[in-house]
């Protein structure tokens, strides 16, 4: 039966569908206009509504337990008694026990990245970012044995100062430097003060290359590599070597002089190389800059396991390639003042505190962005978030997975507006709610917390929040779908706190819109969907599920409008 037939048979509305003679017992196809079919028993049908201006319709079936709004429109073609055509696709409609999330172990292997192309023009600000336009002076060997660093060689304008294996570099010179060998008690440090006086001197301050070549070092005392030089400086990991680097428990300060970390540099750090690094801090950061820090695309392993904060950077992080590994006690990596950036790679955090910090401001200086590569991030302490950004956050062509264990953690927690496209992100969350008393006020887990605008396209997204009062996608504005498949689901338990029920919600908003080619499975143990303001499908399926029997499964406090797609409902 036709749309407009069905409209002409069921005059009144709110007429049952029971007077339309059928069996019991016949099954009933909702014809879709995306050239599949869904089938109910046309006993299950209880009755039809249909908006004023016939624009959709809602059938209410099993007893009021669910219903379907379909746009009359543009979606539903046609409801027949008739089986539908060969190759036609035809199912029930789902259920909440048929959705689940589960990382996809493929997915680290099925990322893209951006090709990194080295700048040569002079006058652009990345133009130093590339050891292939730095020509050194001369290169010096220094090979770490037997409790002594020796190098091959003097250089006009070098001074090097040894006391065992600890070494300490003075150059007026663009230079070289491999090292190599082991010392369980030693180091290479920079300097750029005059011998003379000890002051600094800019005539001293100058960019360098540090390549590591079969290098073992361990200073118990500090820093391994101490680049007090405020230039940019190359670390290349040699092809086919494995090098590795060790602080000790406890420094020992140097007066005016930073040392936060194994591997540490006042100036622009940028990594390269196809070999490999371990990076180990037993008391500080496992690498850190107090300018940026570029990862390039030719980059091997890099594994980094800290007391503090995996990778620490006062500027930007910056990652073309490579395949990095931080185990953090404190941030897997903290960007102090301004961006991260992530254009391919393979990057894999476990931290106590936050995956990617990234919260120094709100000002355009600070964002997140990811155009390319695998994000893996797994932290365990209470709101230690996946992800937290103060400014925007953009994501396309990207995987994220991100599961996060701690009391009101979010796998992504950002300020400004966040636009997802064309990527994979599966995020879990598994901490409850907790209570602030001096606040008077409530914090749950959530797998996306936006206090912008929510953007999500031609994506494919899963959420799991399990905890207590756990969120699948938490905003304060509005949030948009298209072409997206997701599934979302809050199963954790209602908690009691602060004389409040904090409540399991799929999706919370301020203003959803749903549009063309979405399929989005929400499942809560309340509301399914809650929306402070209007609703608008204008195409796609929204499956809503909820096991309370007491609460809506949609709600919206403002409009419900309905020019496409599929609405349905269920418990």
């Amino acid at each position: 039966m036709k749309i407009k037939e069905l409209l002409t048979v069921l005059t009144v509305l709110n007429l049952p569908l029971a007077t339309v003679a059928q069996p019991a017992s016949r099954p009933v196809y909702f014809n879709q206009s995306d050239g599949t079919s869904r089938v109910v028993w046309f006993s299950d049908i209880d009755s039809a509504l249909f908006a004023a201006d016939n624009t959709y319709g809602t059938f209410f079936m099993s007893a009021g337990r669910s219903s379907a709004s379909y746009s009359l429109t543009s979606y539903l073609d046609s409801i027949t008694f008739a089986t539908p055509a060969s190759g036609i696709a035809v199912s029930d409609f789902p259920q909440s026990a048929d959705f689940d999330v589960v990382f996809d172990s493929s997915d680290e292997n099925s990322w893209t990245s951006v090709s990194e192309k080295v700048v040569v023009d002079e006058d652009n600000s990345e133009y130093d970012d590339f050891y292939e336009n730095f020509t050194p002076k001369s290169s010096i060997t220094i090979v770490y044995q037997n409790g002594k660093a020796t190098p091959d060689k003097t250089v006009d304008g070098v001074e090097i100062s040894v006391s065992g294996a600890h070494v300490t570099v003075t150059s007026q010179q663009k230079m070289r430097y491999i090292l190599k060998g082991t010392s369980t008690d030693g180091s290479f440090k920079v300097n750029w003060t005059d011998p003379s006086t000890g002051l600094p001197d800019k005539k001293y301050d100058k960019k360098m290359l540090i390549e590591l070549n079969g290098l073992d070092l361990t200073n118990p005392n500090g820093s391994a590599i101490n680049i007090q030089s405020g230039k940019s400086v190359y670390v290349k990991l040699a092809s086919g070597t494995v090098n590795k680097l060790k602080d000790g428990v406890q420094y020992v300060s140097v007066s005016d002089e930073d040392q936060k970390s194994t591997l540490f540099s006042e100036g622009q750090l940028i990594i390269s190389g196809s070999g490999s690094l371990t990076v180990t801090s037993l008391s500080a950061h496992g690498i850190c800059s107090d300018d940026y820090i570029r990862l390039r695309s030719d980059l091997g392993n890099l594994t980094v396991t800290s007391a503090s904060d995996g990778i620490n950077t006062k500027q930007h992080f910056l990652m073309y390639g490579g395949k990095v590994s931080l185990n953090a006690g404190d941030d897997g990596i903290s960007v102090r003042k301004g961006w991260f950036r992530q254009m391919g790679g393979k990057l894999k955090i476990t931290s106590a505190d936050k995956g990617v910090d990234v919260t120094y401001s709100s000002n355009d200086t600070t964002y997140f962005d990811m155009q390319g590569g695998f994000l893996k991030v797994e932290t365990t302490g209470e709101k230690g978030h996946g992800i937290s950004c103060s400014g925007r956050m953009d994501v396309s062509n990207a995987i994220l997975q991100i599961l996060v264990k701690g009391n009101a953690s979010k796998a992504i927690n950002c300020y400004g507006n966040l636009t997802f496209a064309s990527s994979k992100l599966t995020l879990q969350t598994q901490g409850s709610s907790i209570y602030n008393d001096e606040e008077k006020d409530y914090s749950s887990a959530a797998g996306i917390r936006s206090r912008g605008k929510l953007a999500i396209s031609d994506c494919v997204l899963g959420i799991k929040s399990t905890g207590a009062g756990g969120k699948g996608i938490n905003g304060d504005g509005n949030v948009s779908f298209s072409g997206t498949s997701a599934t979302i689901l809050a199963k954790g338990s209602l908690s009691a706190q602060g004389g409040e029920s904090v409540r399991p919600r799929a999706l919370e908003c301020v203003g959803l819109t749903v549009s063309s080619g979405c399929i989005l499975n929400l499942s809560a143990t309340h509301s399914s969907i809650s929306n402070d303001g209007f609703f608008n499908l204008r195409g796609g399926e929204v499956f809503a599920f909820s096991s309370d029997e007491s609460v809506k499964i949609v709600k919206t406090k403002e409009t419900f409008t309905q020019s496409g797609g599929l609405l349905y409902e269920s418990r």
